[in-house]
């Protein structure tokens, strides 16, 4: 019966271990959140981004950033659009409808708005576009093209609407998520 008993107490002592050696992590590890997460970081955090909008405010009163000229507005834009896609370019989009116009050209035509105009770091474009209303990147681009694509076809631009279906699309798609009901019966 000795043997049991201190064969049990063995297992006790070794349960008891590997429980303290849990313990022991968890302790660190909340000690280590405790310190990432301490005011002192949440100054750094609050600092870069104060920085951040410091340099933000000062991008969108630039007339050129990068030795790229950045359009004030829409019609100014559209004026540097049309200097830029004249000749056959222009004659090429023009028979394109617009829906075919966005897919085929946003990852290209698009992506120069994008980058040269600087809609993710900010410009006084970009901030235009952002006081009408568009705050997604991706939105700001698709609506210059849209509106470029209706200019060339000498078309009323509406941007009132298309700022209002591209909110509305972005939130959708931001709201879009799978229901509770969905996930039963899946393991």
């Amino acid at each position: 019966m000795k043997v049991d008993s201190s064969c049990s107490s063995l297992k006790d002592l070794k349960v008891d271990n590997e429980h303290f050696k849990f313990v022991q992590r968890v302790a660190w590890l909340t000690a280590l959140l405790i310190c990432m997460w301490s005011p002192r970081s949440w100054s750094q955090a609050s600092q870069a981004l104060s920085e951040h909008q410091e340099a933000y405010e000062e991008r969108i009163l630039q007339e050129r950033l990068n030795g790229r000229y950045i359009p004030i507005d829409v019609e100014d834009a559209l004026r540097i659009l049309d200097e830029i896609a004249a000749g056959p370019a222009a004659q090429r989009a023009l028979a394109l409808d617009e829906e075919t116009f966005v897919s085929k050209l946003f990852f290209g035509f698009g992506r120069w708005m994008t980058i040269n105009w600087s809609f993710y770091d900010g410009s006084r474009l970009s901030h235009h576009l952002r006081t009408a209303g568009l705050s997604h990147p991706d939105d700001m681009t698709k609506a210059m093209m849209i509106w470029f694509h209706r200019h060339l076809q000498e078309k009323p631009l509406e941007k009132e609407k298309l700022i209002a279906d591209l909110r509305e699309a972005r939130e959708k798609a931001r709201n879009k998520a799978i229901q509770p009901s969905e996930l039963q019966g899946r393991n």
